[in-house]
C-alpha cells in the first residue's frame, strides 16, 4: 500500500516518511473521532490551508477526500478558527452594529418592551441580537448553513461522495468564506453593513462552483447543483437569523415561539 499524502510505501499504519496514519475512506464519525486531538493543533497547516483555498480550493476538499490530509487542517478544526475569527470582528464592529440596530428600532416597539419590563430597551436589544450572532456562527451555523448544504450536494451529486465527503466540501467552502469576511468586515463594514453583506453573498456563491468544480468536475451538473445548494443553505441560514431578530425582541420569546410551532402543526 502507497501512503495517500506522500505516497511512499506504507509497512506500519503510520507513514515512515511524512508521519500520516494510513488514510480511511471519509465517514461522519471520522472527522468527528480527529476534531478533540486537532482542535487546538495549528501546526498541520493553518496559513497552508488558507492559502491554498485561495488559489485552489476544489483541489484542496479532493486531496482531503483522497488521503492527502496532513497538509491541511481538520475541516471542523477549519470552521471553528473561522468562527472565532467571527466572533472577534463581531465584537470589533460591536459598537456600530449597536448603533445601527438602534436606529431600527421603532418608537411603537421601544414602547411596546417598556410595556413588557424591559427598562432599556436601546441596549437589550442590541445585547440580544450580538448574542444570537455569536450562535449564529457556533453551532447553530452547523445547522442551518453546513448542514442543509451538505444535505443539497448529497442528493444532488449522490453517485459524488458519501454523506461526510460532502460535509467536508461544505465545510471548508463555508469556513473559507467566513475567515475571509471576517478579515474584510472592519474595512467593509466602515462603508456599509449593505456591502459587507453584498461582498459575503457574492463570495459565498463564487467560491462554490469555483470549488464544486475544482473537487466534482466542470459540468452543468455540478455548477447548477452547487449554485442550489448555496442558494438553499444560505436562505436558510438568513431565516434563521431574522426569525432570531424578530423573536430577541420580545422578553417572552420561548413562548411565542411555543406558540407559532403549535399553530403551524395543528
Amino acid at each position: 500500500m502507497q501512503c495517500m499524502n506522500c505516497a511512499a510505501e506504507l509497512h506500519d499504519p503510520y507513514c515512515g516518511q511524512c508521519g500520516q496514519a494510513q488514510a480511511v475512506p471519509l465517514r461522519t464519525r471520522t472527522l468527528l473521532k480527529e476534531l478533540p486531538g486537532r482542535a487546538l493543533n495549528l501546526e498541520r497547516g493553518v496559513l497552508h490551508t488558507f492559502v491554498q483555498m485561495w488559489r485552489h480550493p476544489g483541489q484542496v476538499v479532493r486531496h482531503y477526500i483522497d488521503g492527502k490530509r496532513r497538509c491541511y487542517l481538520n475541516p471542523l478544526t477549519y470552521y471553528l478558527i473561522a468562527a472565532s475569527a467571527q466572533l472577534l470582528a463581531l465584537w470589533w464592529m460591536s459598537e456600530d452594529l449597536a448603533a445601527m440596530i438602534r436606529a431600527g428600532l421603532s418608537e411603537g416597539a421601544i414602547n411596546e418592551l417598556r410595556a413588557a419590563g424591559v427598562q432599556d430597551p436601546l441596549t437589550w436589544v442590541p445585547e440580544r441580537y450580538e448574542l444570537l450572532i455569536q450562535n449564529a456562527y457556533t453551532w447553530l451555523g452547523l445547522m442551518t448553513f453546513v448542514l442543509p448544504m451538505t444535505l443539497v450536494l448529497r442528493l444532488a451529486l449522490g453517485n459524488k461522495g458519501n454523506f461526510a465527503e460532502m460535509g467536508v466540501f461544505s465545510l471548508f467552502v463555508l469556513s473559507h468564506v467566513i475567515l475571509v469576511t471576517a478579515l474584510l468586515a472592519p474595512v467593509t463594514t466602515q462603508f456599509s453593513f449593505a456591502l459587507h453583506s453584498a461582498i459575503a453573498a457574492g463570495l459565498y456563491v463564487l467560491f462554490s462552483v469555483w470549488a464544486a468544480a475544482g473537487c466534482f468536475g466542470a459540468s452543468l451538473r455540478v455548477f447548477s447543483s452547487a449554485l442550489l445548494a448555496i442558494g438553499i443553505a444560505y436562505f436558510s441560514f438568513l431565516t434563521t437569523l431574522r426569525t432570531g431578530n424578530g423573536l430577541i425582541r420580545y422578553p417572552d420569546w420561548p413562548e411565542r415561539l411555543t406558540a407559532a410551532l403549535a399553530a403551524a402543526f395543528s
